[in-house]
């Protein structure tokens, strides 16, 4: 099943920094027409990739302390799990006393999937995203994908874009570009 809230917002961030869709809607004040430079589009889609990687290793980070404390015994103490996990994978410290995990807020509400299906949701988005940015695809698609009340209406169309529900690897096909 689909995470409803999440993928939206993944395809969303991948539609932001997608090389034709920010040439399309760039121009200039008085000159609306006139394209994005070359060189400037170039830079800044260089620049938004350079955290990924970082990025990565944090979602991986959170979806472990997720997890950790959705399946240990209490009594545990969430900061200094926290300080193992992200030490783990070479984050940077955090400051001494703190209490990040009150601060995670999805250890703490409703958020039924919890934090360790965003990079999963991250790959279903860019196999979705790969087949919607192509010309021949129907543009209401993408607009249903946004208007999904449900998982179930979510699964329902993806099944509809891309004759199946979405299968991991395309998140591997964008580590490998990087």
């Amino acid at each position: 099943i689909l995470d409803r809230m999440e993928l939206p917002s993944q395809l969303l961030e991948q539609l932001a920094w997608n090389q034709d869709f920010l040439r399309a809607i760039s121009g200039e004040e008085g000159e609306p027409a006139r394209p994005i430079p070359a060189e400037l589009l170039t830079t800044m889609l260089e620049r938004g990739r350079r955290g990924e990687a970082r990025a990565m290793l944090n979602w991986t980070a959170r979806a472990a302390l997720n997890l950790a404390l959705h399946s240990l015994s209490p009594p545990v103490d969430a900061a200094r799990l926290a300080d193992r996990i992200f030490g783990y994978f070479g984050l940077i410290p955090f400051p001494e006393r703190h209490l990040y995990p009150a601060a995670f807020g999805h250890l703490m509400n409703v958020y039924a999937s919890g934090y360790y299906s965003y990079l999963l949701t991250l790959d279903r988005a860019l196999e979705l995203n790969e087949r919607l940015s192509r010309p021949d695809v129907d543009p209401g698609l993408r607009r249903r994908v946004f208007e999904s009340s449900s998982e179930t209406e979510l699964d329902a169309v993806a099944r509809e874009i891309l004759g199946r529900l979405p299968v991991r690897g395309a998140l591997v096909r964008l580590a490998e570009s990087l």
